[in-house]
């Protein structure tokens, strides 16, 4: 940066000096702005550590505006404490930048409150210099935050990675069964958490497994090319823990019992993972994703079985099939005529006779449970067709 020893320079000084024995009330403008946001208003970060955050970011921010001017005090960047710190805790990134812009508000009303019409120009002048500094400062913050979350995936421990892949791979002798609990900080029949999202979609999970490192909490994270699983022991009373998985838009499966029950428990949320549904709040889980589930179990007897439950339908016209097919979704969803009608827009009799033709064609009665149950499963396998799931209307 140029020194302006000129009449602007001296003034821009004494304007940035009074912002800085401003600082105290700005910090405090600041965490009162911030209440509102979430995760700050949540308590996910303290007070105490938000005002000291807040005071040496402000102090810093103040000192670089002022070295336009020439040499001043020396404060140490604190860009890269905060993004470390954030990132531990498990803030959003997206909350944090939105933090730092509240410091870019605070800190352009008080200037403007301090420069009188007369020095408009003065404010005019350096507001580039304004926006360098807070860019550069964010810019270091999201450096710092994403560095540490690539580290606390480095720290989910190489070993266990090896470890695991043998035990997922079909190796269960009790000493690698012993060194993979070690790894996860349990004891072989310790209850697992256990959860999976596709790469894509992996956010909500990804804010979790940073919330548990932030409550000093030890998840492992488990990545492949199409997905990501968290594995996580639950030895200490596991309700708060589970309370908030239940929020998380992810694959959740039963507690796994021990360790030696990993594979299928992983197997089981990769699977449940391929059918995560779009637009859900909280985790979805084996009672949903049945259905998806079985049909994945049959492998190459799924078109065998839709042959046998579909080949007299699949002989009508398309358009037959799906009008059949769409209201032996609807009622088998609700269970009943009524219902079905309804939704469907159309008379009782008419889903009544509906369901006798399918039932001419298929020979399968949707009424009578079991039967009822061979029809999902094979309607659910017409519907995944070669390589793909789908999860069951609902």
């Amino acid at each position: 940066m140029h020194t302006d020893c000129g009449a602007n320079a001296a003034r821009w000084r004494v304007v940035v000096e009074a912002l800085r024995v401003q600082i105290p009330s700005l910090v405090e403008e600041f965490i009162e702005s911030l209440a509102v946001l979430e995760p700050y208003r949540s308590g996910l970060v303290p007070r105490e550590r938000i005002e000291a955050d807040g005071r040496a970011s402000f102090e810093y921010l103040v000192n670089r505006l002022a070295e336009h001017c020439g040499p001043t005090r020396v404060i140490t960047d604190p860009a890269q404490s905060l993004g470390r710190d954030r990132a531990r805790r498990g803030v959003p990134l997206g909350a944090l930048m939105a933090a730092i812009h509240i410091d870019v508000s605070l800190l352009w009303n008080r200037l403007r409150t301090q420069i009188g019409d007369e020095d408009a120009a003065l404010l005019v002048e350096h507001v580039e210099v304004l926006l360098s500094v807070v860019d550069e400062y964010g810019r270091n913050v999201q450096d710092a935050y994403l560095h540490e979350e690539a580290v606390m995936v480095q720290q989910g421990d190489h070993e266990l990675d090896t470890l695991l892949a043998r035990l997922l791979d079909g190796q269960d002798d009790d000493e690698l069964l012993d060194a993979v609990a070690q790894r996860l900080g349990a004891s072989p029949s310790s209850p697992l958490l256990v959860m999976a999202a596709p790469v894509a979609r992996r956010e909500s999970l990804w804010s979790f497994y940073r919330e548990c490192w932030a409550q000093q909490q030890r998840p492992h994270w488990l990545a492949r090319a199409q997905d990501v699983v968290l594995l996580m022991s639950l030895e200490a009373p596991a309700a708060d823990v589970l309370d908030r998985a239940r929020s998380v838009h992810a694959a959740l499966v039963p507690l796994c019992p021990g360790v030696k029950d990993l594979p299928g428990a992983v197997a089981l949320a990769r699977t449940l993972a391929e059918v995560l549904p779009r637009g859900c709040e909280s985790a979805f889980t084996l009672r949903q994703g049945w259905l998806a589930v079985a049909t994945a179990g049959l492998g190459q007897v799924a078109p065998f079985l839709v042959q046998e439950v579909f080949a007299g339908l699949l002989t009508r016209p398309e358009a037959e099939q799906e009008r059949l097919l769409e209201t032996a979704d609807v009622y088998l969803a609700c269970g009943s005529v009524a219902r079905t009608a309804q939704l469907g827009y159309c008379h009782r009799n008419t889903v009544v006779n509906r369901l006798a033709r399918l039932r001419a064609l298929t020979g399968l009665d949707l009424s009578v449970p079991q039967e009822a149950a061979l029809f999902l499963t094979a309607r659910s396998a017409l519907a995944c067709g070669p390589g793909h799931l789908h999860a069951p209307s609902a």
